[in-house]
C-alpha cells in the first residue's frame, strides 16, 4: 500500500487538473478509516483533487477498538523502522474506547463473548515481576506480569502481561499498590494454588500505571464565610422589620378605635327599648 501511494503521488496526482474524486485507498495507509464493505484491501474513503491539490476528503470512521489497536501497533512498527509518516500508538485514544463495565465473573463464565475487547480495570497489585522475553519481530525487549485484585473479583486475581511498567511501581512477589490499566482480554489463564487449579482472566496491556487520587481544585473563592454572614444579617434584618411593622400596625389600630369608636345604630335602638321591654314583662308573670 505504501509503494502504491508513492507511485500515485509521483505519477498520477500532478496530472489531476480537472476536479476528480479519488477512491479505493489501501488499508495500511489509512489506519483510522473503516475497511471497504465489498472491496477487500481498501478503505471507504474519497479525496477531491483539482490541479494537483486536495480540496476535500471524506471517509467512514473506524470504530472497532480491536482493529484500531492492531493498526496502531502496525503503525508503531513502521515508525520504529524509520517511517516518518507512520502514526504513533495513541494509548489515551484506546483507553477512551475501552469497556469499563466488564466484571471478573463475565470473563470467567463467557470468555468468548469478550475475547479481544479492550477492558479498563483498576485494583490492588499483589505481585509485579519481570518475565523472560524471546527474540521477536515486534521489537519487544522486556515484559512484566502483574497479579491484581479488583473490587468485583474478591480474592480471585487478574493476570496482566504488559510491555511497559511505570517506574514508580515497585517490583516484588508481595506488594500492595493501587494500579490501573487498559488491556485486551486474551484468554483464561490456569494456575495452581491452594485447593487445586484455578482460572484467572489474562489481559495484554502496553502500560500499567499507579492509580493516584487526583485532587480537585477548590470550587469556592474563599468568600463563603462572608457570604453566609451577609445572608444572616439580611435575614435577621428582614425578620426585625416585619416585627416592627406588625407592632406599629397594631398600635395604630388601637389609637383609631379610641378616637373614632364604632357606632352601631341598631344596637343603640335596642338599648333604648330595653326599659320598655322590662316594664311589659309583667304581663307574662302569673
Amino acid at each position: 500500500g505504501k509503494y502504491v501511494e508513492e507511485l500515485w503521488e509521483h505519477y498520477v496526482k500532478p496530472e489531476l487538473t480537472r476536479p476528480t474524486f479519488v477512491t479505493d485507498f489501501p488499508v495500511d495507509t489509512s489506519p483510522l478509516v473503516r475497511e471497504h464493505r465489498s472491496k477487500p484491501g481498501v478503505v471507504e474513503k474519497w479525496d477531491l483533487y483539482t490541479r494537483g491539490f486536495e480540496l476535500a476528503t471524506g471517509y467512514s470512521e473506524l470504530v472497532d477498538p480491536v482493529v484500531q489497536r492492531a493498526r496502531f501497533v502496525e503503525q508503531a512498527r513502521l515508525a520504529g523502522r524509520g517511517d516518518v509518516e507512520a502514526m504513533r500508538l495513541d494509548e489515551e485514544f484506546l483507553r477512551k474506547q475501552s469497556r469499563r463495565d466488564v466484571l471478573h465473573v463475565n470473563l470467567i463464565r463467557d470468555p468468548e463473548m469478550y475475547r479481544g475487547l479492550p477492558v479498563f480495570i483498576h485494583g490492588t497489585a499483589r505481585r509485579i515481576m519481570p518475565i523472560d522475553v524471546n527474540e521477536n519481530e515486534f521489537g519487544i525487549e522486556e515484559a512484566y506480569e502483574v497479579w491484581l485484585m479488583t473490587a468485583d473479583s474478591g480474592n480471585d486475581p487478574w493476570r496482566v502481561v504488559t510491555t511497559h511498567l511505570d517506574p514508580r511501581l515497585p517490583l516484588g512477589e508481595n506488594v500492595a499498590v493501587s494500579v490501573e490499566l487498559t488491556g485486551y482480554f486474551f484468554k483464561q489463564y490456569s494456575y495452581a494454588s491452594q485447593g487445586g487449579m484455578h482460572v484467572a482472566p489474562l489481559l495484554l496491556a502496553s502500560l500499567v500505571e499507579p492509580r493516584i487520587a487526583r485532587e480537585l481544585p477548590p470550587s469556592g473563592t474563599g468568600l463563603e464565610p462572608y457570604i453566609l454572614l451577609l445572608a444572616g444579617v439580611v435575614g435577621f434584618g428582614t425578620l426585625f422589620s416585619v416585627f416592627l411593622y406588625t407592632r406599629g400596625d397594631r398600635r395604630f389600630k388601637q389609637q383609631m378605635m379610641q378616637q373614632f369608636p364604632i357606632q352601631d345604630e341598631a344596637a343603640c335602638e335596642l338599648l333604648e327599648k330595653l326599659p320598655e321591654q322590662k316594664s311589659e314583662s309583667s304581663l307574662f308573670q302569673p
